[in-house]
């Protein structure tokens, strides 16, 4: 059919090839404002319908004539959805008669037999239900036509996502292959850091202190103070290059999921900071039991950080406090480092945990600005958060949460969260002192 089927038609399409039929049904349904077509014979009939048709009225007597092959093949091309309601009028006789010409007539289903003489409600009130039926066919159509575009939609929805989903995985091959590329070249780089690096420094740090020893009753104060400044400054970057090496494998070490006492690890870190400085006289405040999930070297080696920056930072201190132990923060355990030490500003907090980013001069407190670099990239391989508070020159508190730390921890900790860390030291818990 015709595009114009797309739009509802409410025509009426009349054959009655004798008689005044045609004319008195066309009057009588102009009059009720309907729009009516009045055919000439089957030919025209079948040509109006692909057209559009609301209604078809047809007269008994122009079924039989030979050009009804036309309307069928006519009524055959409507779409699936289609099915032009139709009205015979016929003079009234045997059913099985009526039967017979309902078959002759065509393979459409919508067909009623409507027996004159008609009065002209009835013939209105038969073409209004009609036309009730064929508009219900529209909205099918349209229904029909809104879950097509609905499918259509769908299918290419998937045929999207399954584009993207492959164009993914191509991206994650692409990435995997450029990361373990870039991780060959970090272990190329980390290989000539070892060993290409380290034996020039050791050479000059040996060479320094062989001219030391040898030439020492000949050189002045100001050659040996030179050969001192550079052996320092060789073991300086000795030190550096073994910090950033532990940064750089970091990243690629396997983390051993395991129920770690950082407690034990704490008590030792400490006891190895009082063999290392026997003169420093440090109160040390080690809470028991406290446990987390992780990796116990890795978690060693942050809290060592941590812990030793602690017992530097608190050298010029007369009285010297290191405190580890958890509390309650936003409702999780925190595991916390603090200090009455030289502490920081909380302006330039950002900078703590940034690779040489250093708050203090090389000459108040040595270091190469990697330690903290350290303790985040450990709590952050375990999925964890590492942040500080600290009041410039009234001590520091360094705080990580790790998921899995044992809820015991709760019960443990009943000091109040959000406290500044000049207070801290207000009344320090007295459990597992630790004094030189």
């Amino acid at each position: 059919m015709s595009s114009a089927v797309d739009v509802l038609d409410d025509r009426i399409l009349i054959l009655a090839p004798t008689g005044k039929d045609a004319v008195l049904a066309a009057d009588t349904f102009r009059r009720d404002g309907l729009c009516t077509k009045i055919c000439e014979d089957l030919i025209e009939l079948g040509n109006e319908l692909p057209r559009g048709a609301g209604v078809l009225v047809l007269a008994e007597e122009a079924l039989f004539a030979r050009e009804l092959p036309v309307l069928v093949e006519a009524l055959h091309g409507q779409p699936a959805w289609s099915d032009v309601p139709t009205l015979v009028l016929t003079r009234g006789r045997d059913p099985r008669e009526d039967l017979q010409l309902i078959q002759s007539f065509a393979p459409a289903g919508n067909v009623t037999l409507l027996e004159r003489p008609l009065s002209a409600l009835a013939l209105t009130t038969a073409v209004q239900s009609a036309l009730r039926t064929r508009r219900r066919q529209y909205q099918v159509r349209d229904l029909m036509e809104e879950q097509r575009r609905a499918a259509e939609a769908i299918q290419a929805s998937r045929q999207e996502v399954l584009k993207l989903n492959a164009e993914l995985e191509q991206r994650v091959m692409q990435r995997t292959a450029e990361l373990r590329a870039a991780n060959s070249e970090l272990e190329a780089f980390c290989y000539s850091v070892s060993h290409d690096l380290r034996a020039p420094l050791r050479a000059i740090d040996g060479f320094a202190l062989t001219a030391l020893e040898h030439c020492n009753g000949s050189l002045e104060g100001t050659a040996r103070e030179y050969l001192d400044r550079t052996r320092g400054a060789a073991q300086r970057m000795q030190r550096l290059i073994d910090d950033l090496l532990t940064l750089s494998r970091l990243s690629r070490a396997e983390i051993k999921n395991e129920r770690v006492n950082l407690s034990a690890i704490a008590m030792g870190i400490i006891q190895e900071l009082r063999q290392a400085y026997p003169a420093r006289h440090v109160e040390a405040t080690i809470a028991p039991d406290v446990f987390v999930h992780g990796d116990a070297a890795l978690l060693q080696i942050a809290l060592g950080n941590l812990l030793g920056n602690a017992w530097k930072f608190t050298s010029k201190r007369e009285r010297a406090v290191i405190e580890f132990g958890a509390r309650i923060l936003n409702g999780a355990p925190a595991i916390y480092v603090r200090d009455n030490g030289a502490g920081f500003d909380m302006t330039y907090a950002g900078k703590l945990f940034t690779p040489f980013q250093r708050l203090h001069t090389g000459h108040e407190f040595p270091g190469s600005g990697i330690g903290l670099a350290i303790v985040q990239r450990v709590i952050r391989r375990h999925n964890g958060e590492a942040w500080a508070e600290g009041k410039r020159d009234g001590g520091a508190c360094f705080y990580f949460q790790l998921p899995g730390t044992d809820s015991s921890q709760r019960q443990k900790s009943g000091i109040i969260s959000q406290t500044l860390a000049a207070q801290f030291f207000a009344t320090p818990p007295q459990i597992g002192h630790l004094n030189s």
